[in-house]
């Protein structure tokens, strides 16, 4: 079981047996080992701070809407790379990405794990291991000026490298770019 506890002396992380709310627990699948569903908390912070804080890339966040509202616009202008789109931290940035509805969402990743980002919300898909030569990555930021529409890419989450040359050189360098 995962769940947010109450403040209190019965519900604390560290006891063997703690009580939950049930409107904020949910059940951890067979398939998810204690130790991968430990980091989803962390990860799904980090994703979507990374995306919506206003010191990093400050998209705005997904709106909850309910019967009465109508769903969010798409933000038009406004794209992702995310670079790691088929690791865990990377499916959940696409995954907040396509909430908050950004027009364009390029995930970089393995081309095993295509259908994957597709159903995370991905609109577009670049192969990781076809980015290895300055030709390569010159093609790849030509594709993300036709996604664009004639924009530039200026915001990128990178999840898998220390050393963001990747990142930088699929930034348009006539504008003002972050990479988180």
């Amino acid at each position: 079981i995962f769940g947010q506890s109450r403040k209190s002396f019965d519900s604390g992380s560290l006891q063997e047996v703690a009580l939950l709310d049930l409107d904020y627990a949910a059940r951890i699948p067979d398939c998810i080992t204690d130790n991968e569903a430990a980091t989803l908390p962390s990860l799904a912070f980090a994703a979507y701070y990374y995306l919506f804080h206003h010191t990093t890339l400050a998209f705005d966040p997904p709106c909850a809407c309910d019967s009465h509202q109508t769903p969010q616009t798409p933000q038009t202008q406004k794209m992702v790379a995310i670079i790691g789109a088929d690791n865990n931290l990377g499916r959940l940035a696409v995954q907040f990405a396509s909430m908050a509805n950004i027009q364009a969402i390029i995930a970089v990743g393995k081309i095993q794990s295509f259908e994957a980002m597709k159903a995370f919300g991905a609109t577009h898909l670049l192969d990781v291991e076809s980015l290895k030569t300055t030709d390569d990555i010159q093609a790849a930021r030509s594709s993300i000026h036709t996604i664009a529409q004639g924009s530039s890419l200026c915001r990128i989450i990178d999840t898998t490298n220390w050393d963001v040359t990747l990142a930088a050189s699929l930034l348009d360098t006539n504008t003002h770019g972050k990479i988180i």
